[in-house]
């Protein structure tokens, strides 16, 4: 029997948010090119896909919906992503019309785990108000400089729980700038 499958990124590997999966987090996800390149109001330092960049681990779960279409609404619902942005919750196989970046990298997983769909997160870079902008590393820094302190503990605390294992440009620089080295999410 095949289950389907959700790869995860940043923030639902400690806080779920009631997000249905059944047992724990699994590494050996896809490899995908992350980056902590969302930077605005609500997210504040939040994981992307990229289109490239170095490949990063990633963590998989069953969820606990019978449907892709289930699956889907859920994440959207637990990223609280627009019912009308449907282009930003990633799955195979793919809504009619939608081709998302390294959908064909999660394919390859997808049938190489025997799972019957994949779906993931799929907001794309933020730089401040500018969807679709990939801010650069400077600018980064920059931008959590120029928040206030609740905002700036908050991106504080989700790019150190985030898994020690991804090893990106904007998360070294921050570990030189900011000291803001990975802790272990509390269990």
């Amino acid at each position: 029997m095949h289950e389907n499958r959700m790869c995860c990124l940043g923030s639902l590997l400690w806080n779920l948010k009631r997000f249905p999966i059944v047992g724990e987090w699994q590494a050996g996800g896809p490899p995908l090119p992350l980056e902590f390149a969302r930077h605005s109001d609500g997210e504040i330092a939040s994981l992307v896909v990229l289109e490239q960049g170095p490949l990063q681990p990633t963590f998989w779960a069953p969820v606990a919906v019978e449907t892709l279409d289930a699956a889907r609404e859920a994440l959207r619902e637990r990223e609280e992503v627009r019912i009308n942005a449907t282009e930003w919750i990633g799955s195979v196989p793919q809504p009619h019309g939608i081709d998302h970046l390294h959908s064909a990298v999660m394919a390859t997983w997808l049938k190489s785990n025997g799972a019957d769909a994949v779906v993931w997160t799929a907001l794309p870079p933020k730089s401040r108000d500018c969807n679709g902008r990939l801010p650069s590393v400077d600018e980064a820094v920059l931008y959590l400089n120029s928040i206030n302190e609740d905002d700036r503990r908050r991106a504080e605390n989700y790019i150190r729980r985030s898994p020690a294992g991804l090893r990106t440009p904007f998360r070294e620089r921050f570990e030189s700038v900011f000291g803001w080295t990975p802790t272990r999410p509390e269990d």
